[in-house]
Parts: structure tokens; sequence; C-alpha cells
């Protein structure tokens, strides 16, 4: 009796056995799949991963009344307040330029009521984008009267608006986490200008397949955050208040750069657009996913604006980093992530936001004798902290990041 109950235990061991090897092995035969179809779907990265805010007037909502929200494509277009569908958008690969082009009649009512005569294609484009930018610092402008510092925030890689999102929020969410968590403090009015952008998106489990949400960030999202950069001169440069914040977070850093100084140097165009010159801008990048190397061209500003003696300087830089951030570290505890096994400085260099190879003193020995903040939030009550979303790992992250909460509010 005893020896029958063995073996039947043994037999049912067996069975459990095979059925998770052959569950395991379909799985795997899945994922492979699943890498050769999405390796085949992504000839055009911009195009099949771009986010898209065509429908941005109906989507997101009231806004507060110290908000201002700026939404561009990836080649830097301001989008209009008419909706445009964005499967509509998708078809004209998530540009506005190609949309307005194959819909000539919307384009020219567009146009028409931005008060826009006719002209060639590339005129009227032109007069609509700065246009647009007009109204914007305009509403900017009238609506921060009486405030005393103008907060920008830019958010970083692979963030929508609106539409499904899984396990962190869209970027509406961590702004309001942001501006929610600034303006506990009485002594100061502050005032909000939120960016939106096409960081490119793609979805947790296809971002994990070959490394394949690290290629989308190199390829895509980061030619798309130069051209937003410079496009943002246009508003940003002529807000009045002459206490500005620049907050980014991630992939928002690169915009801030090319917003803020000439970093492309391949870029001709951005001699002609004015960097911003209020008297008192604050620089805080959160988690930086970008290189010290890229602050090379620091005191290199638009032709318009003057070039600032080193140490003398209307910008005030600073840093938040977290040498564990498995993101920037490129350390994601999956086996899929680590095909390659990838570093700070592989495929695309995130290494200022962890500090890799001490990239933070390389930065201030590339701009000294500038004085760089600097804060440490590497760990939360002595546990490392290695995640990457702004409110969970950073945010959240109370007592370290009071203290960059004060500076921005000094």
């Amino acid at each position: 009796m005893f020896s029958q109950k063995t073996t039947k235990m043994q037999n049912n061991t067996k069975v459990i056995s095979r059925n998770i090897h052959s569950k395991a092995m379909w799985f795997l035969m899945v994922i492979l799949f699943l890498l050769c179809f999405d390796n085949s779907m992504a000839k055009d990265i911009g195009k099949k991963y771009s986010a898209k805010f065509g429908k941005h007037a109906n989507k997101n909502g009231i806004y507060p009344d110290n908000v201002v929200r700026i939404f561009l494509d990836k080649e830097g277009n301001y989008y209009p307040e008419n909706p445009i569908n964005d499967h509509s958008l998708r078809r004209n690969n998530n540009s506005l330029r190609n949309w307005y082009s194959s819909h000539k009649n919307e384009f020219n009512e567009i146009c028409s009521g931005q008060g826009i005569g006719t002209g060639t294609f590339n005129e009227q484009l032109d007069s609509l984008n700065h246009r647009i930018a007009r109204n914007i610092t305009s509403e900017i402008n009238n609506k921060s009267k009486g405030y005393d510092i103008v907060n920008v925030s830019i958010h970083g890689f692979s963030k929508k608006t609106y539409g499904m999102r899984l396990i962190d929020r869209h970027s509406t969410g961590d702004n309001k986490k942001l501006e929610t968590t600034l303006q506990n403090n009485p002594n100061k009015k502050l005032f909000f200008v939120e960016i939106y952008w096409d960081a490119s998106y793609l979805g947790v489990f296809r971002s994990a397949l070959a490394n394949k949400g690290y290629k989308v960030f190199r390829d895509s999202a980061q030619p798309h955050a130069m051209n937003v950069g410079l496009s943002l001169r246009k508003v940003i440069s002529n807000i009045k208040c002459d206490r500005i914040n620049i907050i980014t977070h991630s992939l928002g850093a690169r915009v801030a750069c090319e917003l803020l100084f000439n970093a492309d140097s391949n870029n001709t165009a951005q001699e002609n657009e004015a960097t911003p010159m209020q008297s008192h801008i604050k620089i805080c990048m959160v988690a930086p996913a970008i290189g010290s190397e890229l602050f090379k061209n620091y005191y290199k500003r638009g032709k318009i604006t003057k070039t600032p003696n080193v140490g003398k300087d209307n910008y005030d830089l600073s840093i938040v980093y977290n040498t564990n951030d498995i993101v920037l570290n490129k350390s994601i505890p999956l086996p899929i992530y680590h095909l390659g096994n990838l570093t700070a400085y592989d495929i695309a260099k995130t290494a200022l936001g962890c500090d890799c190879g001490n990239d933070i003193d390389s930065l201030e020995t590339l701009l000294a004798p500038l004085h760089i903040r600097t804060f440490n939030l590497s760990c939360k009550h002595g546990k490392a902290r290695n995640g990457h979303y702004l409110n969970h790992c950073y945010i959240s992250n109370r007592i370290p990041f009071r203290d960059v909460k004060a500076y921005l509010n000094d």
C-alpha cells in the first residue's frame, strides 16, 4: 500500500515537472517569436513608437489656474488646440508636418483661425508655430502675474499623457505630484508650465525585448529631445518672470540642454533662437539620462543673447542623482535586459544621473570654476533606492528631497 502511494506521488511529481517544463518552453518560444516579430516591425522606430498628443485638448481636462501645458511633436512643432485624430497622426509618421501636408483643408482652417494668410506650406507652418508659441507665452505671462516663481517641468522617456499606461503614471500624474510637493510653501506663490513632448513610447514588456527600450531611447527619443528643446526657446525665453526653475526628469534633461545652450554642435538653426536670459534660472535635473559631455557647449548660447562670463551666469545648475538607479545603470534584474551586459555607457550614455564612473566629477571639471549643486538620493532610511520613476523613487524619498524642494523654492 505504501509502495503504491509512493509510486503515485512520484508519477504526479513527474507530470507536474513535465507541465512546468512544457510551459517554460512555451513561454520561451513566445518570447523568441516576439523578439523576431518586434525587430521586424521596428524598421521605422520613429513611426512605430512615437507618443501622440493630437487629442490633448479633449483628453487632459481642465487646467488648474496656476498651470499652462505645452504639447510638441517629435520635430518640435507645437500642437494646436484643434483636436487631431491620433490614428491619423500615426498614419502620417506621427509628424504634424506630415499630417498638415496631407490634410490641406484642415491645415488651412487651423492657419486661418490663427490669422495666418496664404503662402508656401513651409511659410505657413513656420508662422503657425510662432503664432502658437506666442499665444502660449501670452497665456503664461498673463496668468503668472503676481507669482514668485515659474516652474517649467519636462518629463522623460516613454511617457503618455492619456490612454492606457501600466505600472508607472502618465506624465500628468508625475507633474501633479511634483507640483503638490513644491506648493507646500506658504511663503512663495508658484506657477507651473508643463512640457509634454514626443519622448517615444513603448510598454514595459516590449522595452525589455533585446534591449529594444534603450535602442528606441537612442534612435528616436534622443533626437526628438534636441528638436523640442530648440523649439521651446520660442516660449521660455519670453517669459516675463525673472525667477524660473527648469525641472527635468530622465531624458527631459536633454530637452533642457538644447533649450538652455547650444548642446548639439551640428544644429545651425539654434543660432537663430534666443536662449533664456531671465535674471535667475535654476536648473534641477532629476536622474538625468545623459552624460557630462553634453555640457561641453554650456557657455555657448543663441546669438541673440550675450555669452555669459564663466562663473557669472544667470543659470544655476543642480543634479539629483542615484547611484543605484537600475535604469540609468542598465542593470535591471531581468535576463532579457541583461543581453549584452550593458553598462551606463552602452547604447546611449546615461552616466550622469547615476554618477557612473564619477561622471558628476567629470561635469564639475568640465564646467570649472562653476559650482554645481548635487543631491544624493541613492538611499532611503539607509536602504538602496534602485528605481527610476520620478514619484516613487525620488519625490517620495521625502527627507533628501526636502533639500531639493528648499533649493527650488529659495
